[in-house]
Order: C-alpha cells, then sequence, then structure tokens
C-alpha cells in the first residue's frame, strides 16, 4: 500500500501524486491540530532548515527585497494583516463570511462554521483554507476573492475548467505543499483502516531564503563553512534547477520516490542536480516513462492539459520546461537569472533587465543593438514589433486568468497554428490578418518556410476566427489579446467589439472574464455591464455598434464562425 491510497476522495495514488505536484500554481498555508512551524530563534528543520528570521540580521537587504515579494506571501497564516478579501460579502448558494476579532469564519450550506487557517497568493487572486478535521489538513473554500475586481467568485469560475465538471477536494497538503513551502512534508501514513490522517510540516511558509539558496544550520553555526548555495555562483544548468523545482512539470522518478514524497516531501535541496530525484517530464518522451503511461491510462488528457501537441508549454508557471527546450539555455550560459532576479526592485515578474526594452536579448545578441534592430526586425524601433520578446516569447501560455510568454525562445513560424493550433507571434500583434500573411511577411523577410495553409488560414483575420472558433484555451488566449495594448496599437480596436460581445456568452467563465475585460479597454464599452459567472443568453450583436469601416471579417460571418468553435472539454493544469 501507498501513502495515499487512503485519501478520501481521490481516484488513485498516481492521480494523488500529479495533483500534489501540480494540480495549482499558487498555494495556500496550514495550521491546524498539528503545528506546522516552530517560529522561534532555536528552530532547526529535521533537515536542516532554520527559517528565513535567521538571515535577517546578517543580510537586510536581500532580506527586505524577499520580504517584499510574491513568493513570500504566496502562503501565509490568517490574519487581519494577510487578508485581503472582503468578509463583510454577501456569497451564493447560502455560504457566508464573517471576521470576529482577529480570527476569519466561514459558513457552509450545511450551517456548519469552519475557521479560515490560511491563504494562497496574494498578486492576482487569494485563496483561504479551513481545516477539514482529519489531521491537519487544509481543505480550499470554494470561492476565490479577485484582487483587480475587488469581488468573491467561484472557484470553478476562475480557473479554466469545464463547464458543470465535478469539484474534485483540493487539499493544501499534497496540491500545494512542494512549490509553496519551504522545506515541507506531507506526513501522509497509511491507516488500517480510513482516511490517512496528516502530520504536515514545513519549516516556513511561502518561498522563503531557503527555498532557493538551501538549509542554514550550517551556515548560522559557523559561517566560515558555509554550505549554503548562491544560484548566481553555479552552473547556468544548476541555476536553472533552482527555479525549475517548481516552475516545471516533473514528477518523482519512480513509486518508491512517490511513496517518500507523501510521506516525507520533495527531497531536492538548492543546488543539487534536479534528475537526481525527478523526472522533469517531456511531452515527446512521456511514452519512456511507466509512471506517466499509468497516469495516460486514467488520464489521456493529462499531456494536454500541460502542453500544446507539438510539446511547447500551454500553462503558465512551467517555464522551466520551456527554457530548457531554447537554443538560449542549450547554448550553455543562460539561466533564469540572466533576465530574473528574486530580489528584483519590481515583485511583478522579479525582472532584472528593464522593463519594456530589449537588454534582456541584446546582452548576448549585440549585433542587434542600435540601428541593427530595424534592419532586423523590419518594424520602427520604437514599435511593440521591435521588442524582441513579443517575436521571440510571444504570450501563447495561460494562466491566471491571462495570457502570459513562452520561455522557449524561438523564433516565429506560422507552422505552429498548423501543428497545434498554438497561434503565431506576428498573428497576436495582426489581429486583423489572415495567418496566410503572416507566412508571407515571415517568408520575405526572414526566410522562414511557409507552411501549406487552409482557404480559411489564407483569407480570414486570425484573431476573430481563433476567438470565434478555437477551443477554450485558444479562445481565452485571443479574447487576452483583443484587450493587449500592443496588438490594439497594431490592429487597431474598433472593429473588436462586436467579435467579443458574442464570447461574452461563451460556456466558459473564464473566456467570459477576459473578452469582458478586453472589450472594456476599448473606446465606448468602459462601463459595459455583465456578470462573468453566470452564462448569459447571447447578448444582442446591436450592442455592439456599427460595423465600421476595414473590419477584418464581414460581421455577417460572425454566428457561421461561432457555429463551428470548438466546444471538445478543455482544461488547463494551471
Amino acid at each position: 500500500m501507498y501513502p495515499g491510497d487512503k485519501l478520501e476522495g481521490m481516484r488513485s495514488p498516481l492521480i494523488v501524486l500529479l495533483a500534489a505536484l501540480h494540480g495549482l500554481v499558487i498555494a495556500g498555508a496550514l495550521a491546524a491540530d498539528v503545528p506546522l512551524t516552530v517560529k522561534n530563534g532555536d528552530f532547526v528543520s529535521p533537515r536542516g532548515y532554520v527559517s528565513s528570521d535567521r538571515c535577517q540580521s546578517c543580510h537586510p537587504k536581500q532580506y527586505a527585497s524577499w520580504h517584499r515579494s510574491y513568493h513570500r506571501t504566496m502562503t501565509q497564516s490568517v490574519s487581519p494583516e494577510t487578508v485581503v478579501a472582503d468578509f463583510d460579502a454577501s456569497l451564493p448558494k447560502t455560504y457566508g463570511l464573517e471576521q470576529r476579532d482577529d480570527k476569519f469564519w466561514a459558513r457552509f450550506p450545511d450551517g456548519a462554521e469552519r475557521q479560515i487557517i490560511q491563504s494562497t497568493g496574494s498578486h492576482h487572486y487569494q485563496l483561504y483554507w479551513y481545516s477539514s478535521g482529519v489531521g491537519n489538513e487544509l481543505r480550499m473554500f470554494p470561492f476565490v476573492w479577485l484582487k483587480a475586481d475587488a469581488r468573491w467568485a467561484p472557484r470553478i469560475s476562475v480557473f479554466l475548467t469545464p463547464p458543470n465538471q465535478a469539484e474534485e477536494p483540493i487539499v493544501w497538503n499534497y496540491h500545494c505543499l512542494p512549490c509553496h513551502s519551504t522545506d515541507g512534508s506531507p506526513g501522509y501514513v497509511p491507516q488500517a483502516e480510513g482516511p490517512a490522517k496528516p502530520e504536515t510540516r514545513v519549516a516556513e511558509l511561502g518561498i522563503a531564503c531557503e527555498a532557493c539558496h538551501g538549509p542554514g544550520a550550517e551556515h548560522v553555526e559557523d559561517e566560515a563553512a558555509n554550505g549554503m548555495v548562491h544560484p548566481a555562483k553555479i552552473s547556468a544548468e544548476r541555476s536553472a534547477e533552482v527555479c525549475g523545482q517548481c516552475h516545471s512539470v516533473n514528477i518523482p522518478k519512480n513509486r518508491e520516490g512517490w511513496a517518500d514524497w507523501m510521506l516525507d516531501g520533495p527531497v531536492y535541496k538548492a543546488g543539487e542536480a534536479l534528475r537526481d530525484s525527478r523526472q522533469v517530464i517531456d511531452r515527446h518522451t512521456a511514452a519512456e516513462s511507466p509512471l506517466i503511461q499509468q497516469l495516460l491510462s486514467e488520464n489521456p488528457t493529462q499531456l494536454d492539459e500541460w502542453f500544446w501537441s507539438d510539446g511547447e508549454v500551454r500553462v503558465t508557471g512551467r517555464e522551466y520546461n520551456a527554457l530548457i527546450r531554447s537554443p538560449c539555455f542549450q547554448g550553455g550560459e543562460f539561466s533564469c537569472l540572466s533576465c530574473h532576479s528574486p530580489h528584483a526592485d519590481d515583485p511583478d515578474d522579479l525582472l532584472r533587465v528593464s522593463r519594456g526594452g530589449n537588454d534582456g536579448c541584446v546582452q548576448c545578441h549585440g549585433k542587434f543593438a542600435g540601428e541593427a534592430l530595424t534592419r532586423h526586425t523590419r518594424h520602427e524601433a520604437d514599435s511593440p514589433g521591435s521588442r524582441c520578446y513579443n517575436c521571440h516569447m510571444p504570450n501563447t501560455v495561460y494562466g491566471l486568468l491571462k495570457a502570459t510568454r513562452s520561455h522557449e525562445i524561438t523564433s516565429p513560424t506560422a507552422v505552429s497554428d498548423v501543428q497545434s493550433g498554438r497561434p503565431n507571434a506576428c498573428s497576436l500583434c495582426h489581429l486583423d490578418r489572415p495567418v496566410g500573411w503572416a507566412a508571407k511577411q515571415l517568408a520575405e523577410g526572414w526566410g522562414v518556410d511557409p507552411p501549406e495553409l487552409s482557404e480559411r488560414q489564407q483569407t480570414l483575420a486570425a484573431g476573430p476566427v481563433g476567438l470565434l472558433t478555437g477551443d477554450a484555451g485558444q479562445r481565452a488566449l485571443w479574447a487576452w489579446h483583443m484587450g493587449w495594448p500592443s496588438a490594439q496599437q497594431a490592429s487597431k480596436a474598433a472593429w473588436m467589439p462586436p467579435f467579443l460581445v458574442p464570447t461574452l456568452a461563451d460556456p466558459y467563465d473564464v473566456v467570459r472574464y477576459i473578452a469582458l475585460r478586453s472589450l472594456r479597454t476599448i473606446s465606448g464599452f468602459g462601463d459595459y455591464q455583465l456578470d462573468f459567472v453566470s452564462v448569459p443568453s447571447q447578448p444582442q450583436m446591436e450592442s455592439a455598434g456599427v460595423e465600421p469601416e476595414g473590419a477584418p471579417i464581414p460581421y455577417s460571418k460572425i454566428r457561421e464562425l461561432l457555429l463551428e468553435r470548438d466546444d471538445r472539454p478543455v482544461k488547463l493544469a494551471e
């Protein structure tokens, strides 16, 4: 028997494993009957972790930059200082919320009250966790606080999940612990009868100093002995693996490794070779892993939840899988730290290079600096088309209600449109042009061989077609790009509303949310009202206005395209 065989409500040990490692990009925290952390000056975990509190006195600057980061606040104990949501708000389905002094409570439809123990996230969302009463297990409250909207929304409405799909319980102790705590041990001990009762322990909640620098007990005892890892002073491969321990799709190498994980948690320490303890999944080599094959026998679409069909990463938070496939990384000197720093002044993307510029690329590709830039890009120097990352790291990755950049640094090609349905970089700015136009530009300007395209790809604008006919993940990407300033600059935006308005009746809540947000960026639609969590009747086309001159597709074709929408169920493992 494996730890987790007795986990209540889960389908199989392997499904538990994958849920544990990759269920969510954002995480919660934990505290209940069994304490998770002991935060005092003498604390040392069994594996030598001492917590970030011990780093502050000698490294105040680094501690301060980490302290203001979203890494730190990803997992927190609930308190008036850490909760960002409105606990006086009303919720549907007879759920209720209340703050009493410094404690927070949720009322469930069965009348039970449960104390909210910990929170997940602080950047875009905040999720909340309550004690299940089984050991110190925490389960996710079924509503999420959206910071930008200052509102609650059902959990199923903010993750890209097929409509009306039954929800499985989300448990912090194995869904979130690996990447959103430091030195975590799930502590699931098999029981002869009944569900396993976890005695989960972490050295620290959140992504703390020792997650990236390794356990600090030896260094605290004898500074000369050091024993710490500086990711900027080790090889690019090992440095990237420090980030890759969380920012990847990976599983233990075998069933024995999985069993150990359910008891003791991840064994990787910063500076080690990631492959010694984990298998980073590559779609093209997945058949070589018996564990992955077992997973696919139970969930045949699992790889589709992470990757495009050609193997590129499709969901956010898995940047390492993309990076190691890119020529930049394979050259041997490039790592995550080439562009990012965990101690950057801007906590949003932790960029150490200038936002909006080409510094990160020309540090290696100096031949494209200065006047050579426009000769290479064939765009004006100050235009979005002369930003290296718009062409070589397009926003083809989805998660957290938005598109993000691919970290598989490649050159644009329309082959992706044909092979996987992943939009090419040119079409994501030039929404009003067909894929065939992009293929022609790439062939004439950069010698990229064009693929064989369908008549529709040759003649109809890629943006509207993708928005109306793609699968749910594709529709979310195209809807996001219609609100992207770079695309609006290149394509203009006046023609977009009649295509976005019918998308407000999409069966997927997240697609409606993104389409509404993009619509509100267009002149005349800033106050457009719709509650995205409920499917409206088909919005009236007339509300989108009169067809302007130069619309890329006649508005009369909208209904025809909508009838061709790809309604196959899509779930993305954000």
